[in-house]
């Protein structure tokens, strides 16, 4: 559905706008990216300040882009919304570029079946298109996550669908949809340490992973954290 640019200050998900228009194509992480190549417009993402892990996503997607942040006007230590210009050579320089982190993600509803990767789990579908274009659908997502000081580590699931979450082989969540935050302590390796995401739709269409580093505080698993699978070497 298409929306005016103003309305970017007033919902909580990612806007995608090109700039000689004056429409704005809604979009959840993961369906942003490639901008639409071809169409000779510049490209506006636009998106609020709890989608700010974003912009590393498209800093290495479109590193010619142009960054800017506004803050609230009640609080000016608080980030209102972000800018990213991307001019139409780069959109088509950039077309084919695949991302270097993310998890990989593969979406079925019984009969249509998506792969791709996800820069980050933090997903809102909610009157939205899914993936599969279905109302139901399944999603898995596969790889890893990079750790630079071992330790215990605490996850947060937070969605009203079913979930489970498998680190190292051990599954740590199990499936309930009763509550709304999924925890669990784990103890991760120096480097890489292998994740599943089993997700499965029930009627709220949300779901993002975050984590609790040694001594840190509760933040969005990052993208430059997650190591798709790559299934041709064998290996994540």
């Amino acid at each position: 559905r298409s929306r005016g640019l103003g309305d970017v200050y007033k919902r909580q998900h990612l806007q995608l706008y090109l700039k000689d228009g004056f429409d704005a194509k809604q979009f959840v992480i993961g369906d942003g990216l490639p901008a639409p190549a071809g169409t000779g417009k510049n490209v506006l993402y636009a998106f609020n300040g709890e989608y700010a892990n974003f912009i590393s996503v498209l800093k290495e997607y479109y590193p010619g882009g142009k960054q800017e942040i506004y803050y609230d006007s009640n609080n000016k230590n608080r980030v209102s919304h972000f800018f990213y210009r991307v001019s139409p050579e780069e959109v088509d320089e950039r077309a084919s570029y695949r991302l270097k982190n993310g998890l990989s993600a593969e979406y079925t509803d019984g009969r249509k079946r998506v792969k791709r990767t996800d820069p980050m789990i933090f997903f809102d579908w909610n009157n939205l298109p899914t993936p599969t274009g279905g109302n139901y659908f399944k999603a898995r997502w596969t790889g890893s996550i990079k750790v630079d000081r071992p330790g215990r580590h605490t996850f947060s699931v937070q969605t009203w669908d079913f979930v489970d979450l498998t680190i190292n082989g051990k599954k740590v969540i199990s499936r309930d949809a009763s509550q709304y935050y999924h925890n669990a302590s784990v103890m991760l390796n120096q480097g890489d340490n292998e994740i599943i995401i089993d997700y499965e739709t029930r009627n709220y269409y949300r779901i993002r992973l975050y984590w609790q580093k040694p001594g840190g505080q509760d933040e969005l698993v990052p993208y430059e954290a997650l190591i798709p699978y790559l299934p041709a070497a064998g290996k994540r």
